[in-house]
């Protein structure tokens, strides 16, 4: 045998060789990629929701997993049109025409019809390629039948919450005194009165003696409902108070009502946590030849002629606070010359957030803006300062219960 000859059969035989080879690779390519598929299939197959490809030439379910079928209880079935009530036949044709158009739509108002009845799903489609050359729509079909009953459940029970809270909202009001009769007490007044939610934490008072006239403007713990059930207690006690025949100090006014609250809080709580619960307030007493204001970490404002005094609450609550429990809250009496202009109010409006950086305004600022509006007469002052708050809190939502009281005596 010739040396070329030799040459050619190891070639022959290297060239089959390497065939073989790349028909074993190829082989065990194809079984990994059809294992991947079968794997898929199988995720696919055991899937919760329900996937369908329809056929955006002639509407036809092209593929369909078992979770469609076990949904729809039935192996039937050319055209997903089939399962859905015929007077939304035409809707879901758009809704598939759209989906293909946008690449994507989620929807909800298509219910399946599932042996006579009506599904709520969730329809959630994408473009996806599934044939050459055949333009096809993916749906993911989820029963949120239990997600509805469950979102109506809650819908029903919020209703009758807020039933309840507007109730107490109606009960509430008609706990603090009007307006209109403050204004008899008062002719040059205002208040300004604006709950963050439906019922409120700040809450007022006023009552006439034989002797004095005793305004309050208090800010009770937190807001909403226990800011509410908190004020109603204070309102209560102050009620009890200041009697006709009532001469008290605000000072003494304030001491008087501590106890009340502290009492009353420690038969369902221990006093390591009344700490949390409270109020803080302003109290006025105008009469015999004087006013006097005394202050639970809320203050006062009291324009005088050309004269301002502003004058700081005491650094204690009406609550329990042990350290300050023996302390006596602080008078401050100046004589009564008429024509005096008064400000209480809670820290709602000075601590809430808006203006073009989005801070606080600040007590600072807040007193400054009575000033500017104090030469107004009072209806108007109550508008102007309304609007400001309203522009300065634009878009913020409003952080806290708003109370602000103005007189002239």
């Amino acid at each position: 045998m010739s040396i070329s000859f030799f040459w050619f059969v190891v070639t022959i035989m290297v060239a089959v060789l390497s065939l073989l080879w790349l028909r074993v690779q190829y082989r065990a390519r194809l079984r990994e990629k059809e294992t991947a598929i079968e794997r898929y299939q199988h995720l696919v197959d055991e899937a919760n929701d329900a996937i369908v490809v329809v056929d955006m030439l002639d509407g036809s379910l092209l593929w369909s997993n078992q979770a469609f079928h076990r949904l729809v209880k039935s192996e039937q079935g050319k055209y997903l049109h089939e399962f859905v009530p015929p007077e939304e036949v035409d809707k879901l044709s758009r809704r598939i025409a759209k989906t293909y158009e946008e690449g994507g739509l989620v929807f909800q108002d298509i219910p399946l019809l599932v042996e006579g009845d009506r599904y709520d799903v969730e329809f959630s489609g994408k473009v996806v390629p599934f044939e050459a050359n055949r333009p096809a729509v993916t749906f993911y079909i989820r029963d949120i039948r239990e997600r509805i009953r469950l979102s109506k459940q809650i819908e029903k029970q919020n209703k009758k919450l807020l039933e309840s809270i507007r109730y107490a909202q109606r009960i509430q009001t008609a706990t603090l005194p009007s307006e209109a009769l403050f204004k008899e007490m008062f002719p040059n007044s205002f208040i300004l009165y604006k709950p963050k939610d439906i019922v409120c934490g700040d809450f007022y008072y006023y009552q006439q003696t034989r002797q004095y006239r005793y305004i309050i403007a208090a800010d009770a713990t937190g807001h909403g409902v226990p800011g509410a059930l908190l004020s109603m207690l204070g309102i209560t006690f102050l009620v009890q108070l200041l009697r006709e025949d009532a001469d008290y100090t605000p000072g003494e006014l304030l001491h008087l009502l501590r106890d009340n609250i502290v009492q009353a809080l420690s038969r369902s709580e221990g006093q390591e946590k009344q700490m949390r619960d409270g109020m803080d307030m302003a109290v006025v007493r105008v009469g015999n030849g004087s006013i006097v204001f005394a202050g639970a970490h809320n203050g006062a404002l009291i324009l005088q002629g050309a004269e301002v005094h502003e004058f700081k609450g005491d650094p204690m609550p009406i609550g329990y606070v042990e350290q300050k429990m023996s302390k006596l809250f602080t008078n401050h009496t100046i004589p009564l010359l008429g024509g005096e202009k008064v400000y209480l109010f809670s820290d709602g409006f000075s601590d809430q957030f808006g203006g073009p950086k989005k801070r606080k305004l600040r007590s600072g600022r807040f007193k400054e803006l009575l000033l500017e509006k104090a030469t107004l007469p009072f209806d108007e002052q109550k508008q102007a300062l309304e609007l400001f708050f309203e522009q300065w809190r634009g878009n913020e939502p409003q952080i806290d219960d708003v109370l602000v009281m103005g007189f002239e005596v």
